[in-house]
């Protein structure tokens, strides 16, 4: 994702920070963690990752209402991400698989959207069985 660091705006806000519409994202140097972090409340700040890395079967259905709110006319044209909860221990990291953002590339609209999906929750751990996790082996 070499176009980042972008501002990026969330019309209706992320849940529970709704006050904040303008975000700035970026990677690490690997593109495998991301931040979004409010441009003007530099308090208001988030950790994500690209669900599809770390949770390959992941897969939702975009509502046409999302997509239109964002202009998103091609799911091809979006970012999506997941927000993280961390501890003191990485290794323990959830993701909200239930609460996925959707960024439309071209114009930097974003949009929250909460998935009616039993097989999500807003708890999924992210290194159990994945390569990159963290800790001795």
């Amino acid at each position: 994702m070499s176009e980042l660091p972008v501002k990026v705006t969330f019309p209706k806000g992320i849940l529970g920070f709704e006050q904040v519409d303008g975000y700035i994202l970026d990677s690490d140097e690997q593109g495998i963690l991301f931040s979004i972090r409010g441009e003007k409340n530099t308090d208001v700040a988030f950790l994500a990752i690209n669900p599809f890395i770390f949770f390959p079967d992941y897969s939702f259905d975009l509502e046409d209402f999302a997509a239109e709110s964002i202009g998103l006319m091609d799911i091809s044209d979006a970012w999506i991400f997941t927000l993280l909860t961390m501890s003191k221990d990485i290794s323990r990291a959830t993701a909200n698989l239930l609460g996925p953002l959707v960024i439309n590339k071209k114009n930097h609209q974003g949009i929250q959207v909460v998935l009616n999906d039993s097989r999500y929750t807003t708890k999924h751990a992210v290194f159990a069985d994945h390569p990159l996790k963290g800790g001795n082996d």
